[in-house]
């Protein structure tokens, strides 16, 4: 097929000689001159380089692998594609990437790459031995991805999130994403946490509110750098977590922050400067940026300044998300729907703010839902911005989101958003927690075509629940796009996930790269996760024998990444925490024997097989992502353990009237345990923190990336110190430990010193 006639595309040349792998034993591989049509270029709107970017990612990743035969890369704008389509058009030697724009354009690049045998991981670009040309058919190939907008949903509030690394790794991370087709990022701040909100309105706890005392803030003052929850980390000197942290000297933060960490409002604009950077780079990648935040109070004048900031702190930004804060209190929707329908309709339509505030306040009294409140303040305050003109002022798309947990919370709230927003106004729910719960939600809630085609989803590849286990997301996001599909007949219009961890998430990282193309992997089109399991052993060079071994293994993980698999957030970075003096066990009475024990022995059974695809894998970037998996199931069998032995040592000294299921258990310990108690409950605390260390110790012995530097840290001051602290007050087993002490550090056990401990 000819290339099209010049007069309908805007063209950048550039043309790179790969040469033969005979010829490359002859002398250095070399690329022939770059040549750039700038006037060309400019008639395509590209304020942050995406073209640039794309022609430097051509040339660096072709030129360092050998080629089957020269080859000439055009880039193309092609203004009669539609949007997020793009297509790839090689003739002879000779291909062109076209797309409507520089972030299509970008998508083919890689996905050209991708033909020709390179692979892309959240983790970075793993190249070929050789660049096959000739693996691109020569004709036009217009691909429709089949999720529109793709992408990570970023809390960055906790410690082994993007929010802690150093800038340029930051970056790096950005680049990766887009080398995964990623196009779309959304950035979520609570208050005071990466926005400038008032002090007397703002989501302030633990160290940072403690200290900003020291500061005498006014309610109106506007603050921020309350990330991380207000909560601080400091680097234990301990041996299983000092060693592998790098840059940070006492606090773990991005080190960009930690000189000012204590001072204010330096905290706070070292923050936004850092998170600017960050952006801005994910622009010049292609990537359209979304930020969210929560209006706490119904009053369109203060959240019309707030939002003015947030425009002026990040001025990238693409669209603003009003969302609802995350609830699940719909709870009787039969009885309750009138009365929660009847304030939101009250909230949304009427002039006195006073009134509304006094009614409703923040958190309005059952059965009328907060979720339901938050969500009608969202709808009020878009309306407002868009009377006023504010969204074209900016030049900002508005919003409106939802973090309702239950399905008939969603119903209720579309069909206001259906009923007050205009019928073209975007909108984002998160209905659930884990990809699984988020499929079988969204099912349930039951929505419109027209407002499905509308609808951004924000899903999970780690729920923050389980971040401490081994998790994979494939099934739950395999099912949405599906369901999507089936309801509307079209691609859906945006899948954006949410996680903390990367490196152990790589798997998952790549399954919504491939599902939102639209593999052709199984009859409809879809990539289904068995599919996908089959065909990544295959790319891991995992023996075909042992191909079914990986795809059963990866399915028991995935299964037990959901929400249902262990009730009661059992690997939640928050929550591991005993007050001085209490005899509180913490969620020790939440989490259920049968369920753990049921998990640890999945976890096992997965962790066996995916040590019998190890041997057979021929691989070295194969070897790396077994030895990750096999390295984080064996954390997961820890953690899980640890939390059985302080069960069975706690509930074996429960408090009459405390046990598990019995009408307001607290889960208290006996007062005045006598001497042959405490010895007993010492050694069970002690089972229980040869556990958790041993979590450590594994965790050390592969730390893939500054997350898992995060996740050493946050461990330490989770699990090990909360069972050193339940020692602590109950068996006089040591000094009791309070957060991100300066001094105190939880011995390491003996048994450490034996390897076997870690296989028990």
């Amino acid at each position: 097929m000819k290339l099209p006639r010049f007069h309908r595309y805007s063209l950048i040349w550039i043309s790179f000689l790969i040469l033969p792998i005979l010829t490359l034993s002859l002398g250095t591989l070399r690329a022939t001159p770059l040549e750039v049509n700038k006037e060309a270029a400019a008639t395509l709107q590209d304020p942050y380089g995406t073209l640039a970017f794309a022609e430097q990612e051509l040339r660096t990743l072709v030129t360092q692998v050998p080629g089957d035969q020269a080859i000439t890369f055009r880039l193309a704008g092609d203004a009669t594609l539609p949007p997020f389509q793009f297509a790839i058009q090689r003739a002879g030697n000779s291909v062109t990437l076209l797309g409507r724009s520089p972030s299509e354009i970008l998508t083919a690049a890689y996905t050209a790459l991708e033909q020709m045998g390179y692979r892309f991981e959240v983790t970075g670009p793993i190249p070929p031995k050789m660049l096959l040309l000739s693996a691109i058919p020569e004709q036009r190939v217009v691909t429709t991805p089949a999720v529109s907008r793709r992408g990570v949903r970023t809390h960055i509030n906790f410690n082994m999130d993007v929010s802690s690394y150093p800038l340029d790794e930051a970056k790096e991370y950005i680049r990766n994403l887009a080398r995964l087709r990623y196009n779309a990022m959304s950035f979520h701040s609570y208050s005071n946490h990466w926005t400038r909100d008032r002090y007397s309105n703002g989501a302030l706890f633990g160290d940072f509110k403690n200290w900003m005392k020291a500061f005498n803030p006014q309610p109106d003052d506007l603050v921020t750098g309350g990330y991380f929850y207000g909560g601080e980390f400091k680097v234990p000197d301990h041996p299983l977590v000092k060693p592998h942290i790098r840059f940070n000297t006492k606090y773990f933060c991005a080190p960009e922050f930690e000189e000012v960490i204590h001072t204010q409002p330096e905290r706070g604009q070292k923050a936004q400067a850092w998170l600017r950077d960050l952006m801005t780079e994910a622009k010049r990648c292609g990537i359209t940026i979304q930020f969210s935040t929560e209006l706490r109070v119904i009053d369109n004048a203060y959240n019309e300044g707030l939002a003015d900031r947030i425009m002026e702190d990040y001025p990238m930004v693409n669209l603003l998300e009003f969302v609802s804060a995350e609830a699940g209190d719909f709870r009787n929707p039969q009885a309750d729907t009138p009365a929660n329908q009847a304030m939101a309709e009250e909230i949304i339509t009427s002039t006195d703010e006073a009134k509304l505030r006094t009614a409703y306040g923040i958190i309005p009294k059952p059965p009328l839902c907060h979720q339901i409140r938050f969500y009608a303040n969202n709808i009020r305050f878009i309306r407002h911005l868009q009377e006023k003109g504010w969204d074209k002022k900016h030049n900002i798309t508005l919003v409106c989101g939802s973090y309702a947990c239950r399905p008939e919370s969603v119903s209720l709230e579309m069909e206001l958003a259906t009923k007050y927003l205009p019928a073209d106004q975007i909108l984002a729910i998160m209905p659930g927690h884990s990809s699984l719960q988020v499929a079988s939600y969204l099912r349930e809630a039951n929505l419109p075509p027209e407002i499905l085609k509308r609808l951004l989803i924000h899903s999970w590849m780690e729920f923050d629940g389980y971040m401490m286990l081994q998790q994979q997301s494939t099934k739950g996001l395999d099912d949405v796009v599906r369901y999507l599909h089936e309801k509307t007949g079209a691609p859906a219009y945006g899948l954006v996930c949410n996680h903390w961890r990367t490196t152990p998430n790589a798997l998952s990282f790549r399954y919504l790269d491939e599902a939102s193309m639209g593999s052709t992997a199984s009859s409809d089109g879809m990539l289904d996760p068995q599919a996908y399991f089959l065909k990544t052993a295959k790319a891991l060079g995992i023996a075909d024998a042992q191909a079914p071994d990986f795809a059963k293994a990866m399915s028991t993980i995935d299964s037990l990444s959901d929400v249902s698999a262990i009730a009661g957030n059992i690997g939640f970075n928050l929550g591991w925490v005993i007050p001085p003096g209490s005899r509180e066990t913490g969620n020790i009475w939440w989490w259920g024997r049968k369920p753990i024990e049921n998990a640890c022995n999945r976890f096992n059974e997965a962790r066996s097989q995916l040590e019998s695809c190890r041997k057979t894998c021929s691989d070295q970037h194969g070897q790396a992502v077994l030895d990750e998996l096999i390295n984080g199931t064996a954390c997961s069998v820890q953690h899980l353990r640890g939390v059985l032995e302080l069960k069975t040592i706690c509930e074996k000294y429960l408090e009459p009237g405390a046990q598990p299921g019995a009408k307001d258990a607290k889960g208290l310990l006996r007062a005045n345990l006598t001497p042959a108690e405490k010895a007993d409950f010492a050694t069970g605390i002690d089972k229980a923190d040869n556990h958790f260390q041993s979590y450590l110790k594994l965790l050390g012995s592969r730390v893939a990336d500054r997350g898992e530097e995060g996740m050493l840290v946050t461990y330490y001051w989770g699990p090990v110190v909360f069972c050193h602290n339940l020692g602590a007050l109950n068996a006089g087993k040591g000094d009791y430990i309070p957060q991100n002490a300066e001094d105190s550090v939880v011995p390491q056990p003996l048994t450490l010193k034996d390897e076997k401990a870690i296989n028990q």
